[in-house]
């Protein structure tokens, strides 16, 4: 009579937890390459204005950068967001309205330009020392519709923190 040899799977064990969380790993990494970067957060960014959406554009700042502004300004969240929403609306009817209807939007991010010292020792002030890189872009926006077309440039600022891009500025928050 044969005897059955039990198969010992604590053996297995490692392979199935180390494997999975390789895999995880390489995907967050590969995902942070190809979508990361100052260029996605700021078209982002412009799909947002477009979109007249400022809980968007809101969800692109740095917290901290909300924080400084309810702090030094007194502001509670829903008022910087309705604020904001209202310049949207505006600039939007502004620049848009004479395209017509059914607009659909084109975005070029150009003319990148690294910002100075100065701005960046401001900015650790407000977010901490996790500020490495701060830039601008110039983004253009094509709108068309159903009555033409038009282009607006729009400046697009950010800062990388602990390794990623958010929007830093706060003018269009005040």
């Amino acid at each position: 009579m044969k005897t059955k040899k039990k198969q010992d799977f604590r053996v297995l064990l490692p392979v199935c937890i180390v494997l999975p969380l390789l895999a995880i790993l390489a995907g967050a990494l590969l995902f942070n390459y190809i979508s990361g970067g100052p260029s996605s957060t700021g078209e982002a960014y412009l799909k947002e204005m477009t979109a007249c959406h400022a809980e968007g554009i809101l969800e692109l700042y740095h917290p901290k950068m909300i924080t400084y502004l309810q702090t030094h300004n007194g502001d509670r969240a829903s008022e910087i967001a309705s604020r904001l929403q209202s310049r949207l609306d505006g600039w939007y009817d502004t620049n848009f309205s004479s395209c017509g209807e059914n607009i659909t939007f084109a975005y070029d991010l150009t003319d990148k330009q690294s910002l100075d010292e100065d701005t960046l020792a401001e900015l650790k002030e407000i977010i901490g020392d996790g500020v490495s890189e701060a830039v601008v872009f110039q983004g253009e926006i094509t709108a068309t519709g159903s009555a033409g077309s038009k282009t607006v440039t729009h400046w697009v600022q950010l800062v990388k923190v602990d390794g990623v891009w958010y929007l830093y500025n706060l003018q269009m928050l005040l």
